[in-house]
């Protein structure tokens, strides 16, 4: 018999695809685009083009579906595994530096996401 592993989350996590623009923190560049493979208040799990190390500081903009405007947040790498070298890596981030009025903002959407408003 399995054993139930705890649970190490902090925030509930919503297991679906979101439009998901990154760059290097303080970068002029323009945001390359992907789709979230997760998302939580905490951070968010998402395919990138990129491999970063891990500590790297990103600007992460969210589109969510139940919102019209895009969110911006900080976020900082804290894994990243390849999944077809050069072109696809999986990368976890964790948001960092957020407002009290960030943390509620999502807090509101996420659960606007879950109740289906």
């Amino acid at each position: 018999m399995a054993s139930q592993g705890h649970e190490r989350r902090k925030h509930t996590r919503i297991d679906a695809s979101f439009l998901v623009s990154y760059r290097l923190a303080g970068s002029r560049e323009s945001f390359d685009i992907s789709q979230s493979a997760n998302f939580s208040c905490g951070g968010l799990l998402l395919n990138a083009t990129t491999c970063f190390e891990v500590g790297t500081r990103l600007e992460v903009r969210i589109q969510l579906p139940t919102v019209d405007e895009k969110i911006d947040l900080r976020g900082e790498v804290l894994e990243t595994v390849r999944i077809v070298d050069g072109l696809i890596y999986r990368t976890r981030i964790r948001f960092v530096g957020m407002t009290p009025q960030e943390d509620a903002l999502l807090k509101t959407h996420i659960a606007e996401y879950n109740t289906g408003a």
